[in-house]
């Protein structure tokens, strides 16, 4: 089959989408039934014509139709809110019924916020259709006149679903905090050498119970840096997020310089030196600067990631269900030293890393974890630099010992 030869979208098991240009935006939705056709249909969104020249979408599912003006050669918008940006070329075969110039039987399509999910087209008094749940973005009629010769699009109807926000059991906030120097025995694992805070929106359409999740922005604020040397902080999506396209933006002085690019599961995307985000290499972590005032930090970042193939998942499945150090994020937070006399570079799953799913106090600088909170203890008592922590209680966080917290940053 040619890469030109379009209806191998035909169909409602069509499965041959790009879905790159998918659920994109902000709404509310649900899955599409299939299609009227005919006399009842013409008392449908757009239905004014006589019994078969028009579509009918399910109740709420209507997003717009438009009409081929002949004498413009070009799709006009007839009925609904929703605006559909339609490309078709009246010069090129690909878009047109035997190389006719203005006849068209292929267009491409994408609505700003919306998936299309079913697209519906008369002409010829005939009715051709497509339908996925997961969204189209082009469209091949297999419209025939009364002859039976192929016939092209005089309207075609569109039917979708508005684009939102999917509750997830996630926390509000995922604070990131590291060690940063070799497994030998030096780390004092007050795990305050850079730590960054994690706010995850997650958007896409829920289908029949289940969420297709299209793309997920992580808001991410460095909170502290209590170490002399300095690090590149990145973000490797992994294998739940797969592959697609990142947008890395900044705001406040500092990197600043926007990034868009294509990921996939391997793709290491750096976004913060700590070095440059507190210039001072101990901040927000010193007892004596613990007066109630919180550095800000020189700059914060949003990473957006829009996926290629939707995450398909439950709601309420226990994503939110993550280990202290990282097991079970969905995505890869790495940190590496700098500095060339260290050879450390780690991420989910390394001692060094500590996943904590609210806004903490971290301990500060040259206080042991095991020191600064009840229910996190070492094998060998007292706690002391190199002694790995235990953590005994799933909710040692919320029992800290105060005098050996840092509590200015805690929102």
């Amino acid at each position: 089959m040619s890469e030109n030869d379009h209806n191998q979208n035909r169909g409602f098991g069509g499965t041959s989408i790009d879905r790159r240009k998918v659920l994109k935006g902000l709404g509310a939705a649900g899955a599409l039934g299939v299609f009227g056709t005919g006399s009842a249909a013409a008392r449908g969104p757009g239905g004014n014509g006589p019994p078969g020249q028009s579509c009918e979408c399910p109740d709420g599912e209507f997003l717009a139709k438009y009409e081929f003006d002949d004498d413009e050669c070009e799709f006009v918008r007839e009925d609904g809110d929703v605006v559909v940006d339609i490309t078709y070329d009246p010069d090129s075969d690909e878009f047109n019924k035997d190389g006719e110039y203005c006849e068209p039987n292929y267009i491409e399509f994408e609505a700003d916020g919306y998936v299309i999910q079913g697209v519906c087209a008369f002409g010829g008094l005939d009715t051709s259709e497509d339908y996925d749940e997961d969204g189209l973005t082009s469209f091949a009629s297999d419209l025939e006149n009364p002859g039976g010769q192929e016939a092209a699009i005089s309207n075609i109807t569109f039917c979708g679903a508005e684009i939102t926000e999917i509750a997830v059991e996630f926390p509000d906030t995922v604070s990131l905090s590291y060690e940063d120097l070799p497994l030998d025995g030096s780390n004092d694992y007050d795990y305050n050498d850079w730590v960054v805070d994690v706010d995850a929106t997650f958007r896409g359409i829920e289908v029949d119970g289940d969420a297709l999740i299209s793309s997920i922005e992580l808001d991410l604020l460095p909170k502290a840096r209590g170490a002399g040397d300095t690090h590149r902080w990145s973000v490797v999506p992994g294998d739940v997020l797969g592959e697609g396209t990142y947008s890395l933006t900044y705001d406040g002085n500092g990197e600043g310089e926007e990034v868009d690019a294509e990921f996939d599961d391997e793709t290491q995307i750096h976004v913060f030196n700590t070095g440059d985000v507190y210039p001072d290499s101990v901040t927000n972590a010193l007892e004596g600067d613990d007066d109630g005032t919180c550095i800000p930090p020189a700059y914060t970042a949003t990473l957006e990631f829009e996926l290629d193939d939707p995450w398909e998942f439950d709601p309420d499945e226990p994503l939110a269900e993550f280990g202290e150090h990282g097991v079970g994020l969905f995505f890869d937070p790495r940190l590496e030293n700098l500095n060339p006399d260290r050879d450390v570079e780690f991420g989910i799953g390394d001692v060094r890393l500590l996943a904590v799913p609210t806004d903490w106090m971290w301990p500060y600088e040259k206080v042991h974890i095991a020191t600064a909170y009840d229910g996190v203890t070492v094998a060998d008592e007292p706690p002391g630099d190199g002694d790995q922590p235990i953590f005994e209680d799933d909710d040692w966080y919320e029992n800290p010992v105060f005098g050996e917290v840092f509590e200015s940053c805690r929102e």
